[in-house]
């Protein structure tokens, strides 16, 4: 009977975690544009350059595909983002920044972002692809070919 009551206990703190994902405060408010650079990595150097201002629609899009979810039990250890989304507020100051790595699943935001506790900011990555993509770049910079996500 223990066990079964700890089974249905977990499994309802699960349910109750899960029921709040997604919930966090909105991604840096204050920024009213946004830009998505790119990392390419070269034998000699590495390069950060801007692919393209995002559109007001792009903005409310991309804070759609950024989400809190349970925190992961393992986690790779190989993030290496390609991809930057930089928000900017009204006098074109940087006041946030999520990197996303497409190889390993990876997102991170830089200040960190505000979720519930036992969960992480996490992402819908097929959404990301496809905005990164109509932003003219590929979300599989540099990833070996059995490392990326099927995207």
């Amino acid at each position: 009977m223990k066990k079964y009551l700890r089974s249905l206990a977990t499994l309802l703190i699960a349910a109750t975690l899960t029921a709040c994902g997604g919930k966090m405060d909105e991604i840096y408010p204050e920024a009213v544009s946004a830009r998505l650079f790119a990392r390419s990595y070269e034998r000699d150097h590495d390069e950060i350059s801007e692919v393209r201002a995002l559109t007001p629609d792009q903005i409310k899009r991309l804070r759609g595909d950024i989400h809190a979810e349970s925190e992961a039990l393992i986690t790779a250890a190989c993030f290496v983002p390609h991809h930057f989304f930089r928000m900017y507020d009204a006098k074109g100051k940087m006041v946030g920044e999520i990197a996303v790595c497409f190889c390993c699943s990876g997102v991170r935001a830089n200040p960190k972002l505000s979720t519930p506790l036992g969960m992480e900011v996490a992402a819908d990555y097929n959404d990301l692809a496809a905005l990164v993509r109509e932003l003219g770049s590929t979300p599989r910079i540099d990833c070996e070919s059995d490392e990326a996500v099927g995207l």
